[in-house]
Order: structure tokens, then C-alpha cells, then sequence
């Protein structure tokens, strides 16, 4: 059976699934629930509460929450968090959005009107793909800025000196019990890992993958490598267990961390 997609260019999306009031003022250091980031941009843009949600507010949500990037575009890994409840038996919601998206893509409103185009891809998502859950806590991804601030915060706990970092980036960070600690502080402090479930190949994909609608080849082939890399090395403490398969996995992820360490050593 064709899959049957659509398009509506006039209803406001996040509007109508969020109310207006505000929600607690609780701040977990990397995740925001929708209606925090919709009452964020609400009062950035000054925008009149009792007034209908407008497409910039819309973009800025979007922006807030990671899941537009001005060098990468959309991101729909984060798409899929904020669209996260599927029509159980829908067996055509990823088809339905592809053709959405890549029709609003023909008008390329990009550039020309950024705020209509990143609503008309929320348009896509949620009515193709699935529903918004206001209350869920949405992973903030960390930008390099953030992550320099938990690379040094993790340094001090660490109680780290500058020889040792510099150290770390001569040498890297596989084989040196100080540069796992490192590693290991600074992807818990980021939400990114823990010792139980290893990586969070969810968070991390919204990081550094190619972002497709449907869960890619990224995240099978991190899963892959991630277990691998546990068998390769059962020995290794859990500080070096880190620091290995972030090296073996996800080296774009150390190679932001020596950018870090060198900005730190700079600003000494």
C-alpha cells in the first residue's frame, strides 16, 4: 500500500501542544523539557504570552533544543527525540517524512525565510513521523564552548596540573590511567556515558552522526565497536575502559576534548 504523506503550511506546530504556563524552574545541566525551551524563547523574542506561537519562536525552539545547526542544518537525530512516540502499526511514518522534508527542501527557504522552513520541518515530523511529548527531558547536546568548561571542571576534580594535561596532549589519552580519568569524568559530566551502558550511542549520534530521519549506520556501527572494544579489553579499569573505546569509537569526541585542553592551557 502507498504511503499517503502530509503537508500543511497554515497551523502553528508547538503552539497548539504547549501551554502557556510555565513549568518548574528545575535546570539539569545539559536537558530541557519542550515546554522550558518554549518559555525560553517566548521571553528572548518577547512575545506576548496569550498570543499564538509564531514561526521564529518555532526556529528558536528548534535551535535552543540542537536540533538546527546553522553548519549541519536540521538535525534530525534530535528530530526524532522531540517526535519520539510512533503510531503503533504505521508502518510508513519514516517514508512519509523523507518526502515531506525533501518537498519543502525544493522551495530552498533555508536562507531566504529560515523561520517558515524550520517550522515546515516540524510540520513534517509531526504529522508524519510522531507526537510531541512536552514533558520529555531533551538531550542538549554540548558545544564546544560548553565542553571546554566540563573538560576543566573535570581537570580540577581530577586535580590535574598543567604538565599532566599537557601530557595528555602529546600523548593522548589511551594508556595513562590520569588522561582515563579525564575522559571518563568529562563524558559522565556531559550525559554522554556511564560504567554500567557504556556510551549513549543516542546522544552521541545527535553529536557527531549523519543525522538521518531513520536510525542510521552510525549508531550499528558504534554498538559494533563499542563491543569489540569491551572484548578487546577486559583487563582495563574502568577509567581505561573509557578512554579506549572512545579512542576506538568516537575519536572525534577526543579530538574535541584535546582541542579543550589546549584552550585551557592558552587562557593559564
Amino acid at each position: 500500500m502507498a504511503c499517503v504523506y502530509i503537508i500543511l503550511t497554515t497551523t502553528l506546530l508547538l503552539g497548539s501542544c504547549l501551554q502557556e504556563t510555565v513549568g518548574s524552574e528545575q535546570h539539569a545541566v545539559f536537558s530541557k523539557t519542550l515546554i522550558q525551551l518554549h518559555s525560553e524563547c517566548r521571553a528572548i523574542l518577547n512575545h506576548p504570552a496569550m498570543e499564538p506561537e509564531g514561526e521564529c519562536e518555532q526556529r528558536c525552539e528548534f535551535y535552543l533544543g540542537r536540533a538546527l545547526d546553522v553548519v549541519r542544518g536540521p538535525v534530525y537525530s534530535v528530530y526524532r527525540a522531540i517526535f519520539n512516540r510512533q503510531i503503533p502499526g504505521d508502518a510508513c511514518y519514516v517514508d512519509r517524512t523523507y518526502r515531506c522534508v525533501w518537498n519543502w527542501d525544493q522551495f530552498n527557504l533555508t536562507k531566504v525565510e529560515p523561520c517558515k522552513w524550520a517550522t515546515s520541518v516540524g510540520f513534517c515530523f509531526f504529522y508524519n513521523y510522531g507526537f510531541i511529548d512536552v514533558n520529555y527531558s531533551l538531550f542538549i547536546r554540548p558545544l564546544s564552548l560548553e565542553l571546554r568548561h566540563i573538560v576543566e571542571s573535570c581537570s580540577r576534580i581530577q586535580q590535574l596540573s598543567d604538565e599532566d594535561l599537557l601530557d595528555i596532549i602529546n600523548n593522548g589519552f589511551v594508556d595513562s590511567e590520569i588522561a582515563g580519568k579525564l575522559v571518563r569524568c568529562v563524558m559522565i559530566r556531559a550525559g554522554l556515558y556511564s560504567d554500567a551502558d557504556g556510551p549513549n550511542l543516542d546522544r552521541l549520534e545527535q553529536m557527531y552522526g549523519a543525522g538521518t530521519i531513520e536510525r542510521g549506520n552510525f549508531w550499528q556501527t558504534a554498538q559494533k565497536c563499542v563491543g569489540k572494544a569491551r572484548v578487546r579489553y577486559p583487563n582495563a579499569s574502568k577509567f581505561g575502559l573509557a578512554a579506549y573505546i572512545l579512542d576506538d569509537c568516537f575519536e572525534d569526541f577526543l579530538q574535541n576534548m584535546r582541542t579543550a585542553l589546549i584552550e585551557i592551557l592558552k587562557n593559564e
